[in-house]
């Protein structure tokens, strides 16, 4: 038993000790490349000039028809919402959740 004591602190000491030597060689390796990048300058902003409305109008359109469609939820059809392994999976949920009535003894 002492031996596996020993073991188990003696590993747990190797283990500090190499965590240490990591902390000091990331504080050494973080210190040398400590300079900061300059900020990149940034393009001029889109513009919507030389782009004819027929072109500005499908976009919008598209923009749109995504927004709409990622507000709506997935499974919206009654016959996925009908599964039988959806019905089954939420039976299996809510039947820890829902309170049993106890018997009464006579």
């Amino acid at each position: 038993m002492v031996y596996g004591m020993g073991l188990v602190f003696l590993i747990l000491a190797l283990l500090w000790l190499t965590i240490s030597l990591f902390q000091r060689l990331d504080r050494r390796l973080s210190a040398r490349s400590h300079t900061m990048p300059q900020p990149a300058t940034s393009p001029d902003p889109p513009s919507a000039e030389g782009l004819s409305s027929e072109t500005l109008a499908a976009i919008m359109a598209a923009i749109h028809r995504y927004r709409y469609e990622m507000q709506t939820p997935v499974a919206t059809s009654s016959a996925a919402a009908r599964s039988p392994w959806l019905i089954t999976g939420r039976a299996r949920q809510l039947r820890n959740t829902i309170p049993q009535r106890r018997s009464k003894q006579p």
